[in-house]
């Protein structure tokens, strides 16, 4: 239990780091953007479990908090959005995401060699692909 409560610290930490240095204010955001940066955070949050190997259930209880907390969705909505973005790892459920989630799950490797600037670059061009798509 203390370990989870160290991971999910962690994990708010990670995100919260990265929407800073992309200057990205959920609250502005309209809803496209912030389900887009949703899911790139799904797939950092994923990125550094599978370095610390937590399990689904870990992974799933990380992402709904930081869905709550971060992005203010509601409790229900939140657990929604992550089944949906669970469906997604699976390519052919729906490729766009799960681009998106592969995306995120590569810029935590980046977020950990202090790239910041790289994600920076990398979320905006991930919004505007999809935006203009």
């Amino acid at each position: 239990m203390a370990n989870d409560v160290e991971y999910y610290s962690e994990v708010k930490k990670m995100i919260q780091q990265f929407l800073n240095t992309s200057q990205l204010v959920p609250e502005i955001l309209n809803e496209q953007e912030k389900q887009i940066v949703a899911t790139f955070c799904f797939g950092m949050i994923n990125g550094y479990s599978l370095k610390d190997k937590k399990n689904a259930i870990q992974i799933q209880g990380a992402t709904i908090d930081i869905l709550i907390e971060m992005f203010f969705y509601s409790p229900a909505v939140s657990a929604e959005f992550c089944d949906f973005l669970i469906k997604c790892t699976d390519k052919s459920f729906h490729p766009t995401m799960h681009s998106i989630i592969h995306g995120g799950i590569q810029e935590y490797y980046q977020y950990e060699e202090g790239k910041n600037n790289e994600l920076k670059d990398n979320i905006e061009n991930v919004i505007e692909i999809v935006k203009n798509h």
